[in-house]
């Protein structure tokens, strides 16, 4: 929430010359106010900076460490401020990190002022900002989690189980698949039981509609 319709600002970055020059630009628009413009994250710790802070522009590489890993702690001090990040890293382990941690926005370097001031107003409008290319990057990194998720849980299952869910799915009964498989009544429901915990299912009717090929 802002202040009298003020926008507060706090800096950690630690290129010298980008921070003034944010710092610099800010300070020409009057619906913002610089709060604070440091280089560590140690700074913070001090407990010197009694501003007021509705947005924290985070560089993701401070000096003294991988700021991203304290945004919890930074949200700590400032309760109500929305970290959005400053990096020129597109590694998609950060973009995933950042967001998981807390931060409600996300700027690539190099930016111009005008985009840092569009990014910051609509983080203060809407709380949070990400590009669409990056939107689309964090949809494949999750996309590409849960992948990896799913074929974990679907390996899990031995060729019989695999052999009974998918009897299972084109509509045989139990004993239909007790025949077939030349196996007790009991074995099919074991192997089902089975099924249900290494998928994650709760019942018959999730396993029938469990798609193996489009559950991603």
């Amino acid at each position: 929430m802002t202040r009298n319709n003020l926008i507060h600002i706090g800096i950690l970055e630690d290129n010298i010359i980008l921070r003034d020059s944010i710092c610099d630009y800010l300070k020409t628009r009057e619906n913002i106010v610089v709060s604070f413009a440091i280089s560590r994250y140690a700074e913070l710790t001090e407990g010197s900076i009694n501003s007021p802070v509705d947005i924290i522009l985070l560089d993701v590489h401070l000096r003294d460490g991988i700021s991203i890993e304290n945004i919890s702690q930074i949200q700590k001090y400032f309760p109500s401020a929305k970290v959005l990040i400053l990096t020129g890293d597109e590694n998609d382990n950060i973009l995933m990190k950042s967001i998981e941690n807390g931060a409600v926005g996300y700027l690539l370097k190099p930016f111009s002022m005008s985009t840092l001031i569009d990014t910051i107003e609509i983080v203060n409008e809407k709380g949070h900002y990400l590009s669409f290319e990056l939107t689309q990057k964090l949809m494949k990194v999750l996309n590409k989690k849960k992948f990896n998720l799913f074929n974990i849980r679907l390996e899990l299952l031995s060729a019989r189980e695999k052999r009974v869910v998918d009897l299972l799915q084109q509509g045989y009964s139990y004993k239909e698949i007790s025949s077939i498989l030349d196996i007790s009544y009991h074995t099919v429901n074991q192997h089902i039981k089975n099924s249900y915990k290494k998928l994650n299912i709760n019942n018959k009717y999730d396993l029938i509609n469990f798609k193996f090929n489009e559950n991603i």
